[in-house]
């Protein structure tokens, strides 16, 4: 809790936190982040990593999705 409140616990230039959400128990959470470089995300996770084991998965919007889909889907 002491490097969060020191820190404001935010990103890397080229992160943008969009939202974060804390267990009422404080043993977890979620933070949605965007960017278009894993390598700051990496940044951001190897920043934390000594405290606590972070789990990063990607997501498309449904639009974004379709798109994929309609390239790659048999029909």
């Amino acid at each position: 809790m002491e490097r969060f409140l020191r820190t404001g616990g935010l990103p890397p230039e080229g992160v943008q936190l969009l939202g974060r959400w804390t267990s009422a128990d404080l043993g977890s959470g979620f933070d949605l982040l965007e960017t278009d470089d894993a390598a700051k995300l990496t940044e951001f996770a190897y920043q934390w990593s000594d405290l606590m084991e972070l789990e990063i998965m990607p997501v498309l919007e449904d639009a974004e999705l379709a798109a994929v889909l309609g390239r790659v889907a048999k029909k």
